[in-house]
């Protein structure tokens, strides 16, 4: 993994040669209608406490190496989000990167819904290196660079609707076009996999229910999530 502690790259460590220059939310009208429509019952406290709010299926950052001074964008989010908006693969065993057919995005989608039934937290990835003719729609028509020592985020943020770009106020012309080219940037990325991950209890908390057990104390463990997030805790009980 990256270290974060200062090393002769810098302060920041591996990352950083790494800036953000620009952020971007997709979201899927259809995802939205299916959580809206969700049971409030079958709500975890946490998830409660998000809703309402709009929350992005896909999330893509825009950084710049500052060595090479080229431009890359990263996405993670939902895997029938993020497919959509890939055209390749990478094919880690043999390092090529080969079309995304139909057949290939029905497997990726599969693969994240048999894992999210399994009680695991899905997080699809995806990658592409920015066009030279695009570079202008993130440091500007007139080729300015924008000053980002502290590494935030720059310009307004955008959501790109199915396909639809809006920003957070009226959009004038101007930032209809921007938004149009914004849109234009997350397309034809390169899939990059899937990831799966599961929350496990520490080592010792077993041998710790044990002993509460022997001495007649009962564990009970009261989750901000819904109740199969933490399932391998409440087997413990």
């Amino acid at each position: 993994g990256f270290s974060t502690q200062p090393n002769s790259f810098g302060d920041r460590g591996d990352i950083s040669p790494f800036e953000v220059r620009k952020r971007l939310y997709c979201l899927s009208t259809r995802l939205l209608r299916d959580r809206m429509s969700k049971d409030t019952h079958a709500l975890g406290l946490e998830e409660s406490w998000g809703w309402g709010m709009i929350q992005p299926d896909a999330t893509s950052v825009i950084i710049r190496d500052k060595r090479s001074k080229a431009y890359q964008l990263l996405t993670v989010g939902d895997a029938r989000v993020v497919t959509d908006l890939c055209t390749d693969s990478w094919q880690g065993e043999n390092s090529t990167i080969l079309p995304l057919g139909s057949a290939d995005r029905k497997s990726i989608v599969d693969t994240g819904d048999n894992w999210t039934l399994s009680d695991l937290d899905v997080a699809a990835f995806s990658y592409a290196p920015v066009p030279y003719t695009l570079e202008r729609v993130i440091v500007g028509k007139g080729g300015g660079e924008v000053n980002n020592k502290s590494s935030r985020v720059a310009g307004t943020t955008t959501y790109l609707v199915d396909n639809r770009a809006t920003v957070e106020s009226i959009p004038t012309p101007k930032e209809k076009e921007s938004g149009q080219e914004d849109w234009s940037l997350v397309k034809n990325q390169i899939f990059l996999g899937l990831l799966g991950s599961a929350v496990r209890p520490r080592k010792e908390i077993e041998p710790a229910i044990e002993v509460w057990d022997t001495a007649g104390v009962r564990f009970v463990y009261f989750s901000p999530r819904n109740m199969r997030t933490h399932r391998s805790l409440k087997y413990m009980e």
